[in-house]
């Protein structure tokens, strides 16, 4: 895994539709980090930074290394079970909505 920056971790998070609070929930961080790791603000211990990394990866996430163009992300080729369990709910919910 590469260790994850401001731009990737944006990038992943709309990639898979999570707000700030949904990533701070998933990686065990308060929302005020997500924020301000985001716009650069503030710059967290590793530990705090590898919480984000992992749950945006098991939300989906695959982080693409550096190779020349600059590093990345995309969707992952398959889905955890809590990313597809996640997927299920917000079909349910859009559902619920347009009813």
């Amino acid at each position: 895994m590469t260790m994850i920056i401001p731009p990737l971790c944006r990038a992943g998070r709309a990639l898979v539709g999570l707000s700030q609070t949904q990533l701070a929930d998933l990686a065990g961080v308060s929302l005020q980090t997500v924020a301000w790791f985001e716009i650069g603000k503030r710059n967290p211990v590793y530990a705090t930074r590898r919480a984000l990394e992992d749950a945006l990866a098991v939300s989906g996430v695959a982080f693409v290394p550096e190779d020349g163009g600059g590093p990345g992300v995309r969707l992952r080729d398959s889905l955890s079970p809590v990313a597809e369990a996640r997927k299920v709910i917000r079909g349910k919910r859009k559902k619920m909505r347009s009813a």
